[in-house]
C-alpha cells in the first residue's frame, strides 16, 4: 500500500506515501498525546489484521480512523503557521543566528548559554 496521495491538511500540496497519515511538517504539529494515541491504534490494528474475527478487525480499523480524523481536524482548526514556527521550534532569541550549522553551544542575545543538543550540554 504505497500509493502516493496528498497530505489531507487543507491547502497542503505535499505528496506523501499512502502509509503515512500526513506530511512530516504537519505530523510534528500534532500534540504528542494524540500522536501516541494514533500510533497505538495503528499498532493494535496491525496486531490483529490477520485475525479471522472480522468484527474485531473492523473495530480496530474504525478506532484508528477516528483518532486519525481527530488529528486532521486538530491541524485544520489551527491557524496556518510556517513549519519553522511549529510548537517544538526554539524561541527566536535561542536560534543560531550565524551562518552554517550551529556550534555545540553559543551565547544568546539575552546572555543565556544555548546548547545545540543534550550531548553538547554533557560535553
Amino acid at each position: 500500500m504505497s500509493d502516493q496521495r496528498t497530505c489531507p491538511i487543507e491547502g497542503c500540496p505535499v505528496h506523501i506515501d499512502g502509509t503515512h497519515l500526513m506530511c512530516r511538517a504537519h505530523w510534528l504539529q500534532v500534540p504528542g498525546w494524540l500522536r501516541r494515541k494514533i500510533t497505538k491504534a495503528w499498532r493494535d490494528y496491525r496486531a490483529i489484521r490477520l485475525s479471522t474475527d472480522h468484527v474485531e478487525v473492523l473495530a480496530a480499523i474504525r478506532t484508528h480512523r477516528v483518532v486519525a480524523d481527530e488529528a486532521v481536524a486538530f491541524i485544520n482548526a489551527r491557524p496556518a503557521a510556517a513549519p519553522a514556527e511549529a510548537e517544538d521550534a526554539p524561541p527566536e532569541h535561542l536560534r543560531w543566528p550565524g551562518p552554517g550549522p550551529a556550534p555545540a553551544s553559543w551565547w544568546a542575545a539575552d546572555g543565556t548559554k544555548v546548547y545545540r543538543d543534550y550531548d553538547a550540554y554533557c560535553d
